[in-house]
């Protein structure tokens, strides 16, 4: 018998449906319902009963989901004690392309100073990556754009962002303060693609006003995008941290937006089964504090 078993085995005790069960673990249906046998079949018991396609628990069922989760939380609470009796820990954290960016490379640097002997393993990539890496236990939390909670998941709002529009370099309205967003219809669009933090607050944002748009390039680099905005492909929106050099030096311009929130917000993300060491915890405390000294330090205007 595993931990996984046990696990799987609560998570189908509480929703009552294979089928919820593995959705929530982002695993198959085959393979909760194979866990679940194997559980049957390693104690010679029948833990549910499928009456009219519906489980229902019987008297065993409800004595092995009181003594799964006792087991599975005190593998928890001694994994996390011994982990924070060991100097050398490793901490597994997942980000998000802006994140990975912004806020990542100061956050690292400046734990490794306090704790030099801890190692941090990191990994940028999309929403659904790192969400999916997060529910696999891959790592031990992400930072997260635009993120919306999923069950059996805690999200601390910790980082708010701007966005600006950009505008190739020769673009008149890269003159302006701001533009209305219905003036943006005819526009050639470049974005993210999908599965992005960033691809879903657009699609969200434009379709929430009537404005469903159909991108003519889409791309995993923020590089590239900006590039096309340059050669006059296109016009996109992006989180002005990663574009202001580019802004101030002429290579694009931009605008804001009206109407409409130009500020993107960021959480830090972790399983609500997940034993949160000291360590790991003094980790998100500090990403909480490099995000609050970015919202106080105001960009010059552009």
């Amino acid at each position: 018998m595993t931990l996984r078993n046990l696990k799987l085995y609560i998570e189908v005790y509480k929703t009552m449906s294979i089928t919820k069960a593995a959705d929530n673990l982002h695993m198959t249906q085959p393979t909760v319902t194979r866990a679940i046998h194997e559980t049957e079949e390693y104690y010679g018991v029948k833990l549910f009963d499928r009456i009219n396609k519906r489980l229902k628990p019987t008297e065993a069922g409800d004595k092995f989901f009181h003594y799964a989760t006792k087991a599975v939380e005190a593998f928890e609470h001694v994994e996390g004690e011994m982990l924070e009796l060991n100097e050398n820990e490793t901490i597994r954290v997942g980000a998000t392309i802006g994140m990975g960016s912004v806020i990542l490379p100061p956050l690292v640097l400046e734990f490794k100073k306090k704790y030099p002997k801890v190692i941090v393993k990191s990994i940028v990539s999309n929403n659904a990556t790192i969400e999916q890496k997060l529910f696999e236990n891959q790592i031990d939390f992400a930072m997260m754009e635009g993120y919306v909670p999923k069950k059996h998941v805690k999200c601390e709002l910790f980082y708010k962002d701007k966005l600006v529009l950009l505008l190739p370099p020769d673009d008149p309205r890269g003159k302006l303060k701001s533009i209305s967003l219905q003036e943006l219809r005819n526009d050639s669009f470049l974005l993210r693609e999908k599965g992005t933090s960033g691809r879903n607050y657009m699609d969200v944002l434009f379709n929430a006003h009537g404005l469903p748009i159909e991108p003519t390039m889409e791309s995993a680099s923020t590089h590239a995008i900006v590039r096309a905005v340059h050669e006059g492909l296109g016009i996109t929106i992006l989180p002005e941290e990663l574009v202001y050099h580019s802004i101030v030096s002429g290579f694009v311009s931009s605008c804001d937006v009206e109407d409409i929130n130009m500020y993107k917000q960021n959480y830090i993300v972790y399983h609500e089964g997940k034993y949160i060491t000291r360590k790991i915890k003094e980790l998100m405390e500090l990403a909480k504090e490099i995000g609050n000294r970015r919202e106080q330090t105001e960009i010059a205007d552009l």
